[in-house]
């Protein structure tokens, strides 16, 4: 039950930049170099905190931009089952924000968040998710 007869979703590299949070990074650094070759005059503290700020964001969120990218290829498609949802200590407009959990077809877990529960699948439901062939992580199709 691992690939056969999933439809693989077109690829599009923006939504992978979306939901792997790397535009923040592109956002700082984009912004640093208008300052620095366009504005004059911009304090050379501002410079720093955002080419500073844009690397280190980019460095993070590297290794997950680039295993998403990989699943969203050339990654296995798979059946996972939704186990539940785990609680965290974030609130969005006085919501509790909540991490999606699954096991697929293969017993690898994954999870996704965070988000609120109300925009997530109930546990015992059936969804897609994309292996990275290179680490086995699994990605959420939904988020890919």
């Amino acid at each position: 039950m691992t690939g056969r007869g999933f439809v693989r979703r077109p690829f599009n590299p923006l939504r992978v930049l979306w939901f792997s949070r790397m535009w923040i990074a592109l956002a700082l650094l984009a912004l640093a170099s208008v300052l620095t070759f366009v504005a004059e005059g911009t304090p050379l503290y501002a410079k720093v905190i955002l080419f500073g700020g844009g690397t280190i964001m980019g460095a993070l969120r590297a290794r997950d931009t680039v295993s998403m990218w990989r699943a969203a290829r050339s990654g296995e498609v798979r059946q996972a089952v939704v186990t539940g949802h785990s609680e965290t200590n974030w609130r969005s407009d006085g919501f509790p924000l909540r991490r999606l959990n699954w096991q697929d077809a293969v017993g690898a877990k994954g999870h996704w968040g965070p988000a609120r529960a109300d925009t997530l699948p109930r546990a015992g439901t059936r969804i897609i998710v994309y292996a990275d062939p290179v680490s086995g992580r699994t990605w959420w199709e939904d988020k890919l």
